[in-house]
Formats: structure tokens, C-alpha cells, sequence
């Protein structure tokens, strides 16, 4: 550490230790402040605090990691109005004056500038704290990515505003990535709100509860860097076994140990890959919710059931729950531990203090006696949000942990109102990890937040609808998840709620074509997202249930599920660089190429790994996407014939009456604090006054059914319609040209439906035409290879390729090695032998092949084997290395099929019969010459 003082005037403001400076500030100028801190975490991550009591605070930080990092030397020098600091690659200017914070590289360029920021504090009774908002200037060109999963369509929030609470729809994580070549950590568990909105060019972060103002700034030269500087923050993600990046086969639900396995059976029958089966929720019946005890009238012998699945090389997932019946033995000893909350019901139990080691270690207790000592797998973590009242709408879910008037083991609720998924994860880790070794964790939780990687769990997109707008949703969000830090994310493959698609008074089992279509195309996404996971309601989702070999749905199903197993080579080694240099596997554009502009909005394309660029089919091209469009004002009028809008009136039920009650109550607390929503219960409501039509023919009418999420569910009431000038009756299926009717609508459901939409006569006949295409763009100075014909295609423009119903389109970078295994029916079926090694000339490459046994965590002890592939494009030539390391199982002589692909050459799913050069490998090195 250096410190240098210019000007012998100048009197010394600040204090210097090994880990940074602490700065005195005048808080008449610089809105409250008193002391700003600045840590050195490392040559490109700066802690900054604010406070404005001269104090810093001394709570544990759930998110960052303490401790366990080397010094890092950096230089601090004072002139008349600023306090420079600098490392070898960062340079932080505080303004002594205003106390604000100006971020440079190491060659002076501009990476980002504070604004204003302000601390408000509040007196409350069951908590002291502050209302915090920082405000940063961003510059013209850049884009602000992540923010967690958040379903809203957006990937780029420039000009954005975005809530930060858990709901069944939203995992959050205040962690944002610039283009400009930075990340912000905001080290904070309270409702957050992100705006850009309001001023473009501002950038504003607040939270409701806070000690001080707590943010880390991350540089770095890739934005791999910056998300590895994340996790070295707040912990590695580690190594699943293989058999998790395999496919899961999940629904809502199998309600017997015959069903299961019979679904088990089949699939091993019908050789479709699969590697994990998933148990949902009411396995426990009698027994009481979440007792985590199978019901031996449909589970009579879960030992038997369980070594079955075992033998048929599956491994099994079961559902548990936040909350607990109170009959149920875990409750009880929750509620003697003092840890159980009465008056906070999660779904169909009592949630408990999850806050609490002890909570937490009784939680296990339960886990283990009753399901991971059976041979359980892997646990699929629902309701994490937690799941109390309504989890779709985030105030109901902050308003009922904070009306109840309860603090949890560290505070209250409305301090900690975001990390409940991290800490229970985190129990079920330490836990798991002090009884085995020999089983790697795996977690799918409904929530994720900040750190909740390095426990091993993984998060899914919540309980959400199947349309197609939904699906075109999933990209941005699960895209902006990985960008925050978080690497391992999925969805319901076919969406959760699919009652919508199935024709009035058909069979169950009966599903439509346009069903299959938007399954297929869902499918063929979610081989290509970090975990591949069919769920849902309604419809059964197993592979023949939408149809027989040689139908077009399970030939496209079976094609995109071996597609996923052949890369399995690919897709392990991907895994490996997650957990080994902090990676991230599902990529989106902007976070791949910043630097062209072009790809900053786009919503609808990704990165898999290095080589893949993944370009989904996200519309129908049966005609059945028609989106319904928001109903224009001037076609609304209230009863009196006033344009602009329908009259809503609500009609609750008294208990809803009294819950509003209670909601409204909750928001009334000391302090600016300014909530952008509202809590909705389940109510009633009507709707009168008059529509104006359009065009003759039939309508249908739609609601907006989750704030946010632009879900759309048409009315399934009757609506009453009456033409204005004749008062005759009206159907909607046969509606005038241009005609006022009088409306009525009386309807009970959860939301605010102020907004509504619909779907006209002319949108249906101006439906898009019967072509599977797709429009996409191919990113600036590369050049792509078409995976499925090996056509080379340069950059920087925009096409429009085919896409048949069988084929997502995929592109390859050139300068890509894609090794690809057998074909498997499970992930270690079989060592991965030979193996076919597809080289995309036209630039350098390099990939690196891990291997190891498969499950346990002996690869923390170095027991595991690597091989690095490279390709040198002046030189034609192809190196494999000497392997590095060694594992038991470990092949040691394997063969390689080289593959250098071109037009209609090493392209598809399928093995290539003829490869360029057939090489046998013992670990030595060797080299292959194109010519």
C-alpha cells in the first residue's frame, strides 16, 4: 500500500488499512453522508459503503463470502478535491466534496459515475434502519442486463424499471452486467427497485431497509471475467453428477408407485434417453403436507419402488416444501424448537424459521430419515419465495411475513425479505455434504438468489403458462439469470398451465396439434438450456404421449432428446469450466459480443457454450399463436356512453374484504418509502358499459391476468351482451361491423384486471402463413457454419432460414472443436467411446475435455482427467495434448473420430459414417495435419 498526499495544505480526510480507505465526509454536502469506505477486494472488485452515521455495520453479509482472500497492494493518493484510489486495473476517484465515485480501467477510461445518492432514516418498531437509493450516470451506448429471472419479455432494462421481491413468476438477484464492461453487486435483501425508466440516462438502485449503503464494483476485460470475480465473491458453483444434465422427466403428478414406474418402464422401453424421474408434491397423503413420508395406499413399498428406479439408471427427485402440516412430525419438533410460524401458512403448511442453523439442521433431520436414506437423489425445493398467501403477486407475499408482526432468527422480514431460498438451500447443503461425499447435491428451487450457487441449487421459471408469449419470455429471463451469476436454470418444458389448449368436453388425454407444436418447439429450447426439464399440469408430458414413432411430435421430441446426449461430452466439460473458472453456459448475445450493438435487444437467440448459437423457434406456424392485442380506449365506454373505459366494480367476499384490510395496513410504516404495487387477493368483481367492434364476426375477449407477466386467460364465464341501439341479446361468436353493445361481466379470480384485450376477426384471417421459418441474426465478424447442412454463412446481417418442425436452427462459430459422444440412454451408460470430434474451421480453437467418475465430489481432490483439443487455422493442424490427471473407471485408450465438417460433412444429429481421420489415443500427444 501506498499512500501519497499533494499540496501540504491539504488536510489528511481519510484512513487507510490493508483492506482499503475509509473517507470523512461533510454531510451538509453530500446528502447525508458522513463516511464512505472503500475495500479492496481484489485488482478488479472494489467494495463501496456509505454511511450516514459515521458507522459501519457488523452484520454477516448472507451473500458475500468473508475472509479467505490474499491482499491486494493498490495506491491511494489525495489532491485538493479527490481521493484517488488505484490497482493494476482499476482506477476509483472519490470526490471529497460531493462524495461521489467515478469507476475507471486502468487506462483512464470512463466505466461508470455516481450521481446522487441518499439515506432516509426510519424509526420503526420492530427495526432501525434506512431507506438507501444510489443513482449512477450510464452512458449513451451501453446495455444493463440481469436483475435474476424475471418474466417480462426484457433482456436489455435501458429504459426499463424492475421490482426486486420473489414471486412463483420472478427469481431475483440485484446483481447487473454492463456492456461498457462492468458488474454491480447490491449487497441487500429488502424490496429492491431497479429505474431507468424515469431518466434514461440515470440509473437508480433503492432498497427499503438497509445500515448503509453496500454495492461491490467488478471490472473486467470478458464478461466471464466479471461473473467469475461474482462467484469468488459469493462462492463456486459446484459439480453436479453427470446424470443431472441429462433429461428430467417430471408432472403434476404421479400420484402412485405404479404410475412411476410405469412411466420408468416405458422409457427404458422405448430406448428414449433419460436420466432422472421427479416425484411432485401429495406423495405424503394422509400423513399431512410436506410430512416427507410416502403414503403406503399409493407408495405401499417406496423401498422396492426406489431400487427399481435405481436399477433401471434413473436417478429420482422429490418435492418438499417450506411449510408443514401441524400434524406432521416435523412440524412438532420445529414448533418445541420454538422455530414454527402459526400465522404464516406457505402453501399447505406452517412455514418455519429458516433463518436458524438449528431450524435448518431439523428441516434435514427429516429429509434424511425419511427420503435421502431411502436413496433419494435429489430434492426439488418448492415455494421458496416462500410461498405464503398469493406467491404470483410479491407484495402479498411481503405483506403477509410482515403483518404478522414476526422476526426471524436474524431480523425482521422486511430486512430479509428476498434470501429465504438461499439460506434453506444452504442448510440442506452443509447437511448433505457432512453425511456423503459420494453423492453430489442437487437442488431445484422455485427462488434463487445471490450465492445461492455454491450450494448446488439450481432454479426453474416458476408455474407459468403455456403460450407462446410465454415461452418467447423464457429466453430473456433465463438468459438475464445466468448473466446475474447464477448458472443453472430451466422451465416447465410445455409451460405449467396448459387447461387452455383442450377443447370443451375432450378427454383429458386428448391433445391438440397446436399443443404439440408449442410442446415440440418448447422441448427443442430446453435441450439447449444448463438443465433439460419437462413439467406441468393437465397434460401428461412422457414423449408417446404426444404421439407414436414416425408421428412428426415424437420423431422432433426423440431427435432433440439425442441431439442432448450425443453432446454430452460437450456439454460435462462445459459444466466443469462452471465450477473450475466461474463459466457460464447459457450465453446470451450481448454478453458474448458486447462490442456489436446489433445484438443488444435481441431476445430470442443465445449462446450455448463457445460454438453453439441457438436460435429457438418461439411462434406457431399453425396459425395458433394469434396474440390477443390491448382493446384501444376508444372502443371502451362506461355505462353512460363516457369513452375510455369499462366500470369496474368490486364485489369481495367478506374474508377478502378483511385481507385487503390487512394488505393496506402493511405498507403504512415511517419513512419516504414509495411500494410501485399492491397485493390481490382471490376476489370478485363486474364490469359494465359498452364495447364498439370492428370488423364483423367472431371475438374473443382476454384479461390481463399477472401484472408483469402479460399472461393472458380468456374470460371462462358467460359474458352478457346486448346491442346498444336494438337491445336485442348478443353472442361474441357473431358480433356487427363497427356496433356498440352493452356488456356485463361477473367473474371471481386472483389479480388485477383492469387491462383487457382481445382477439378480433381479422387477426384470425390475417394469421401468419403456414411457413416454418426463422428470422435471426448472425453476430458481427464471425463466421457461421449451419450445424444441420455445414453451409458457411459471414456475419453481421440478419437471414431467414428454414425450420421444419424436427430442427431448431443452430448455427456453429467458426473456430469451434464439438466433441459428441455415442448414442446413450442414460449419462454413464457407457464410457463415452468413440468419441467424434467435429472441427468448424475458419479461425483458431480450443476446448478442453473433462472427465471424471461421474458422481461424488473426489474431483475437489484433483481426481479427474482432462485433455485439451486445439486447432491451429494457419497451420491446418490439430492438437490433442497429453491428458492430464487420472480417475478410477478412467478410459485408458479411447479413439477419436476427426471430423473436419463442411457442406453436408459432419452435420446433424447423426454419426458421420465416413470421419477424415480415425485416431487411437493413450494419453500421449498427437497431431493431425488437415492435408
Amino acid at each position: 500500500i501506498s499512500v501519497m498526499l499533494f499540496s501540504s495544505c491539504n488536510e489528511q480526510i481519510f484512513e487507510s488499512t490493508d483492506e482499503g480507505v475509509t473517507i470523512a465526509m461533510n454531510k451538509a454536502k453530500t446528502g447525508g453522508i458522513q463516511s464512505v469506505r472503500l475495500n479492496v477486494i481484489s485488482e478488479n472488485t472494489i467494495q463501496v459503503l456509505a454511511s450516514a452515521s459515521g458507522e459501519f455495520s457488523t452484520r454477516k453479509s448472507l451473500s458475500v463470502i468473508e475472509g479467505g482472500r490474499e491482499p491486494v497492494d493498490f495506491n491511494v493518493i489525495q489532491n485538493a478535491n479527490e481521493i484517488r484510489l488505484s490497482t493494476t486495473s482499476l482506477v476509483v476517484k472519490v470526490n471529497t466534496q460531493k462524495g461521489t465515485i467515478d469507476f475507471f480501467d486502468s487506462d483512464q477510461h470512463s466505466l461508470l459515475k455516481e450521481n446522487n445518492r441518499f439515506m432516509e432514516y426510519v424509526d420503526a418498531p420492530l427495526d432501525k434502519y434506512y431507506n438507501i437509493e444510489q443513482q449512477f450516470e450510464l452512458s449513451e451506448d451501453e446495455a444493463i442486463d440481469g436483475l435474476g429471472q424475471i418474466n417480462n419479455g426484457i433482456l436489455n432494462y435501458r429504459g426499463h424499471k424492475a421490482l426486486l421481491m420473489q414471486t412463483n413468476h420472478n427469481a431475483v438477484n440485484p446483481f447487473i452486467l454492463s456492456t461498457r464492461g462492468y458488474g454491480i453487486l447490491w449487497d441487500n435483501y429488502s424490496e429492491t427497485q431497479f429505474d431507468n425508466e424515469t431518466d434514461i440516462n440515470t440509473m437508480v438502485i433503492r432498497s427499503e431497509v438497509a445500515d448503509e449503503i453496500n454495492y461491490y464494483f467488478i471490472d473486467g476485460e470478458e464478461n466471464d471475467d466479471i461473473i467469475a470475480e461474482y462467484r469468488n465473491l459469493t462462492g463456486n458453483a459446484p459439480l453436479y453428477g453427470k446424470w443431472a444434465y441429462g433429461y428430467w422427466q417430471s408432472k403434476e403428478r404421479y400420484e402412485s408407485q405404479d404410475q412411476i414406474l410405469s412411466a420408468a418402464r416405458e422409457y427404458r422401453k422405448r430406448q428414449i434417453p433419460i436420466d432422472n424421474i421427479i416425484q411432485d408434491w401429495e406423495y405424503w397423503g394422509e400423513h399431512g403436507w410436506n410430512a416427507m413420508i410416502f403414503d403406503n395406499k399409493y407408495f405401499p413399498e417406496p423401498d422396492e419402488m426406489i431400487k427399481e428406479i435405481h436399477d433401471l439408471n434413473y436417478h429420482y427427485m422429490i418435492t418438499i416444501w417450506p411449510g408443514s402440516d401441524k400434524k406432521t412430525d416435523i412440524y412438532k419438533e420445529i414448533k418445541q424448537a420454538g422455530y414454527a410460524y402459526d400465522d404464516i401458512v406457505a402453501d399447505g403448511g406452517f412455514i418455519c424459521d429458516m433463518f436458524s442453523e438449528e431450524c435448518g439442521d431439523i428441516f434435514w433431520s427429516h429429509m434424511r430419515k425419511n427420503l435421502f436414506d431411502k436413496g433419494l437423489d435429489a430434492w426439488w425445493l418448492d415455494g421458496t419465495e416462500p410461498a405464503v398467501n398469493n406467491e404470483f403477486y410479491p407484495y402479498c407475499i411481503k405483506h403477509e411475513l410482515i403483518n404478522n408482526g414476526v422476526k426471524n432468527s436474524l431480523g425482521t422480514f422486511r430486512r430479509y425479505l428476498n434470501p429465504f431460498s438461499l439460506v434453506e438451500s444452504g442448510h440442506i447443503y452443509r447437511n448433505q455434504r457432512a453425511v456423503t461425499d459420494q453423492k453430489r447435491v442437487f437442488m431445484l428451487s422455485r427462488s434463487g438468489f445471490t450465492g445461492q450457487q455454491r450450494y448446488g441449487a439450481a432454479t426453474w421459471s416458476g408455474d407459468i403458462n403455456s403460450t407462446w408469449e410465454v415461452l418467447q419470455y423464457q429466453v430473456p429471463a433465463g438468459l438475464n439469470f445466468c448473466m446475474s451469476g447464477l448458472p443453472y436454470w430451466t422451465s416447465d418444458i410445455g409451460g405449467f398451465f396448459a387447461e387452455e389448449f383442450l377443447p370443451e368436453g375432450a378427454p383429458r388425454e386428448y391433445i391438440v396439434e397446436g399443443y404439440k407444436e408449442l410442446y415440440v418447439r418448447w422441448f427443442q429450447y430446453g435441450a439447449f438450456c444448463p438443465l433439460f426439464r419437462s413439467h406441468g399440469t393437465f397434460y401428461p408430458r412422457e414423449v408417446w404421449r404426444f404421439g407414436e414413432p414416425g408421428s412428426w411430435p415424437y420423431d422432433a421430441l426423440l431427435k432433440a432428446n439425442n441431439l442432448r446426449y450425443r453432446l454430452f461430452p460437450y456439454i460435462y466439460s462445459m459444466a466443469w469450466r462452471v465450477t473450475n473458472e466461474g463459466y457460464t453456459i447459457m450465453r446470451s448475445l450481448p454478453f458474448v459480443f458486447p462490442e456489436d450493438e446489433s445484438t443488444h435487444e435481441i431476445t430470442d437467440q443465445f449462446m450455448f457454450g463457445d460454438a453453439f448459437l441457438v436460435n429457438p423457434v418461439l411462434k406457431s406456424v399453425f396459425g395458433k399463436d394469434i396474440k390477443p392485442e390491448p382493446i384501444p380506449s376508444s372502443h371502451f365506454f362506461n355505462p353512460e356512453g363516457e369513452a375510455g373505459m369499462l366500470k369496474v366494480e368490486s364485489i369481495l367476499m367478506e374474508e377478502d374484504e378483511s385481507f385487503m384490510k390487512d394488505a393496506e395496513s402493511a405498507s403504512d410504516h415511517p419513512g419516504n418509502w414509495i411500494e410501485w404495487g399492491e397485493c390481490f387477493a382471490m376476489g370478485c368483481n363486474r364490469v359494465s358499459g359498452q364495447i364498439l367492434t370492428k370488423e364483423a364476426g367472431s371475438y374473443e375477449l382476454y384479461l390481463n391476468k399477472f401484472g408483469g407477466d402479460v399472461i393472458l386467460s380468456p374470460f371462462n364465464v358467460e359474458v352478457s351482451l346486448e346491442e346498444l341501439e336494438s337491445g336485442e341479446k348478443a353472442s361474441m361468436d357473431n358480433l356487427k361491423a363497427n356496433t356498440k353493445y352493452k356488456i356485463a361481466i361477473e367473474y371471481c379470480a386472483e389479480g388485477d384486471f383492469n387491462e383487457f384485450y382481445w382477439i378480433t376477426p381479422d387477426q384470425g384471417i390475417n394469421a401468419p402463413e403456414n411457413k416454418a421459418i426463422k428470422t435471426l441474426y448472425l453476430p458481427n465478424d464471425n463466421t457461421w457454419i449451419d450445424f444441420w447442412t455445414g453451409k458457411s454463412t459471414e456475419g453481421g446481417r440478419e437471414i431467414t432460414v428454414p425450420a421444419p418442425i424436427d430442427k431448431i436452427p443452430l448455427y456453429v462459430k467458426a473456430g469451434s472443436i464439438v466433441p459428441m459422444g455415442p448414442f446413450i440412454q442414460y449419462s454413464d451408460e457407457k464410457p463415452a467411446d468413440p468419441i467424434q470430434l467435429r472441427i468448424y474451421t475458419g479461425a483458431d480453437a480450443e476446448f478442453e475435455l473433462y472427465e471424471d467418475e461421474n458422481d461424488s465430489y473426489n474431483y475437489e481432490k484433483g481426481i479427474y482427467a482432462t485433455i485439451r483439443i486445439s486447432w491451429n487455422e494457419e497451420k491446418q493442424k490439430l492438437i490433442i495434448d497429453q491428458r492430464k490427471g487420472d480417475f478410477p473407471g478412467m478410459l485408458k485408450q479411447r479413439t477419436f473420430h476427426i471430423v473436419w465438417v463442411s457442406e453436408n460433412h459432419g452435420t446433424g444429429v447423426g454419426i458421420t459414417s465416413k470421419p477424415d481421420r480415425i485416431i487411437s489415443y493413450t494419453g500421449e500427444k498427437i497431431e493431425v495435419f488437415k492435408d
